[in-house]
């Protein structure tokens, strides 16, 4: 369950994008950012700790409502200025804990429904990525998302990587 977390958080803000910005391409990024037009609107952090009985996990969710934060090292945007309007702070958090409790309990029964929702969102799917794993980059084509969330990528030379934790770039692309 706790690998599944960061994704209900992804597909809870996929939702609340929706609900203020309906016409807004909206995608996510492996493992941990929403993103519309190669532009930051949300970032997500989970960690988790103990095992068994005392295993607890802690997410955290970021989302760019009012404005735009300065020093965040890539382009990013706001729900405001894709709504096109000043939102309700109060109603935005609303919308999205609300599909954080839908999302968490579809991710109870089972990932297959909350994968295949995320990857009709998955931004680079198909395509050529890097993916900065500690200090070393493999580069490949994202195929798809293992049953347990990690990246499957697809080596140049027809080799598959399976990528559980790392940082996703597109290639050509911010």
């Amino acid at each position: 369950m706790a690998l599944r977390v960061p994704f209900a958080a992804a597909m809870a803000v996929v939702d609340t994008v929706r609900t203020f910005a309906p016409d807004a391409p909206v995608r996510v990024k492996w493992p941990n950012d929403v993103r519309i037009n190669l532009q930051k609107v949300s970032g997500i952090l989970a960690e988790t700790g103990g095992s068994g009985q005392d295993l607890w996990i802690a997410a955290g969710t970021g989302i760019n409502v009012a404005y735009v934060p300065e020093s965040v090292g890539q382009a990013a945007t706001s729900l405001n200025i894709l709504s096109g309007r000043v939102l309700d702070i109060n109603e935005v958090l609303g919308v999205y804990h609300s599909s954080f409790e839908n999302r968490l309990a579809q991710a109870r029964k089972g990932f297959d429904r909350l994968r295949q929702d995320w990857l009709n969102y998955a931004e680079g799917r198909g395509e050529e990525v890097s993916v900065r794993v500690g200090d070393a980059f493999e580069r490949g084509i994202f195929e798809d998302l293992e049953p347990d969330g990690a990246l499957r990528l697809r080596l140049p030379d027809g080799h598959v990587r399976i990528i559980r934790a790392g940082e996703v770039s597109l290639i050509g692309r911010a």
